[in-house]
């Protein structure tokens, strides 16, 4: 039994507040929950801080309990270096598959970068690998893009494919690809690309709104003195995109290349450039043409040849 004061209580969560000062109030209540976290609960309603040395799972337990009874002296941001600072190999997985986690989306980054740096080890243990493969979307959208940044060695990469195509279900990588195209990498939904010029440095970053507009004043004398062409600025690469004659006297985008924008970078993600593009285009004033998502790619050793065809005619 642990023994509190209404007024305190009251002070400190809506839910109290509502049951002690009601016209039935209630003098003794029963939790369904471990005596530890509501132990945890009632010292931080009283002004103290969570022990140090508190398991973090413990923890992810008094957050959930102080979001459920609405109390107002408990934030994510008084436990999160408590949790981060205890993470282990042992640990991690079963902390980020914790569903409190999913309301926090700080520590759901942090727990994730901590495992990116250990990654090989966090996979090696069976226990951990089996949690991580419970893993939601979200979450091993954002491990996978930073894992992307870190992977320099082929033993790496296929530890690498082997968990996320373990995670996914799917029989083959193919597979996986296929489905992965859908996935939302972005790091700003909704952002646009931005264009820059051939003479222009790839770390040089065009002014904006200009910069995420293509505009070709005269087309068809475009067309006839010089092919224009322009970068798509990327994270790993710029896309090099040229407008040229396509079948049927149709105007088409022609992708060419990937330009590797940090050479001296050995991420094995560059054996393998890829991007979704999406294309609006307006001429004469009227939107003409917009394009789902179309899946452009460059592998290595491979001769690929990509290009969309514009309902323009040149």
């Amino acid at each position: 039994e642990l023994r509190a004061h209404q007024c305190i209580l009251s002070a400190c969560s809506e839910y109290f507040k509502r049951l002690f000062c009601g016209p039935d109030t209630a003098k003794r209540i029963e939790f369904q929950q471990r005596w530890v976290v509501v132990q945890q609960l009632v010292r931080c309603m009283y002004g103290a801080d969570i022990e140090p040395g508190t398991d973090p799972e413990i923890i992810l337990e008094v957050l959930a309990e102080a979001r459920n009874l609405e109390v107002n002296c408990l934030s994510i941001e008084d436990c999160l270096s408590l949790i981060v600072d205890q993470l282990s190999v042992v640990n991690c997985a079963r902390v980020l598959t914790h569903e409190e986690v999913a309301h926090h989306r700080e520590l759901s980054r942090q727990v994730c970068s901590y495992i990116v740096k250990r990654f090989s080890d966090v996979v090696r243990n069976p226990t951990s690998r089996q949690q991580l493969l419970q893993m939601p979307r979200n979450q091993i959208v954002y491990m996978v893009r930073e894992l992307c940044r870190r992977c320099d060695t082929n033993r790496d990469t296929d530890l690498i494919v082997r968990f996320v195509v373990d995670w996914s279900q799917f029989e083959t990588a193919c597979d996986l690809l296929r489905d992965c195209k859908l996935w939302d990498w972005s790091l700003e939904p909704g952002a646009l690309s931005v264009f820059r010029d051939e003479d222009q440095s790839a770390l040089q970053a065009p002014s904006l709104p200009q910069a995420v507009q293509w505009r070709i004043p005269n087309l068809r004398v475009a067309l006839r003195e010089q092919l224009p062409m322009k970068y798509v600025v990327g994270t790993y690469f710029d896309w090099s995109v040229r407008l040229d004659h396509g079948g049927e006297n149709k105007l088409r985008l022609v992708y060419e290349s990937a330009l590797d924008r940090n050479p001296g970078q050995p991420a094995c993600i560059k054996r393998f450039p890829a991007a979704l593009f999406a294309w609006q285009v307006i001429f004469r004033g009227e939107d003409v043409f917009r394009e789902r998502p179309v899946f452009i790619c460059f592998p290595e050793h491979v001769a690929l040849h990509w290009s969309t065809t514009l309902p323009i005619s040149t």
